[in-house]
């Protein structure tokens, strides 16, 4: 089996997740949410095992060792840029959809004043309407994070295959 269609099946598994979970609202349940993070697990060993594999495919055996712990220090150090830059970008994309949010809220001070009747206090009014507005541009940042990831994988797929196919190698020697 060539590892590359196994790691891209496994890419293409994970942008599915990922876009399943870029739909989400903020009134989802616990299921809705925990659901996709359970199925997301299927995909995962079609991803590490096989590049793995295929990342110490063209070293010699006696380099292994050294190459499985460069690999693991770089993809280590890659998912904690990668960590960094989307929580970033979550953030800066929360900001940015607040703002839009603020700037097209239906009669603000209408929805303050139907509140203050209601018993708030004016800055309480304002605050529940902050609250509303910053939570909704928290799930459109998410919902927008989650696309990004999908397109990366869906590059991801296709770049796989731009890596060399495995060489078989003879069977391992054994001081049996």
């Amino acid at each position: 089996v060539d590892l590359r269609a196994l790691v891209a099946f496994g890419l293409l598994w994970l942008s599915m997740i990922a876009f399943w979970r870029s739909g989400f609202t903020t009134q989802a349940t616990f299921w809705q949410i925990a659901l996709p993070q359970l199925v997301l697990g299927v995909g995962i060993p079609f991803v590490f095992i096989p590049a793995t594999t295929l990342s110490l495919s063209s070293v010699p055996p006696e380099e292994t060792a050294a190459a499985a712990g460069l690999q693991n220090f770089l993809r280590t150090t890659a998912a904690a840029f990668a960590t960094s830059i989307m929580t970033t970008g979550w953030e800066n994309t929360a900001s940015v959809k607040r703002a839009e949010l603020a700037g097209a809220l239906n009669d603000p001070q209408g929805v303050q004043s139907t509140l203050v009747a209601q018993g708030f206090t004016p800055d309480q009014a304002l605050g529940q309407i902050d609250a509303i507005a910053q939570s909704q541009a928290v799930m459109l940042s998410t919902n927008q994070m989650f696309l990004t990831v999908t397109l990366v994988l869906l590059v991801a797929v296709i770049l796989i295959w731009v890596a060399p196919n495995v060489k078989q190698r003879g069977a391992p020697g054994g001081g049996h």
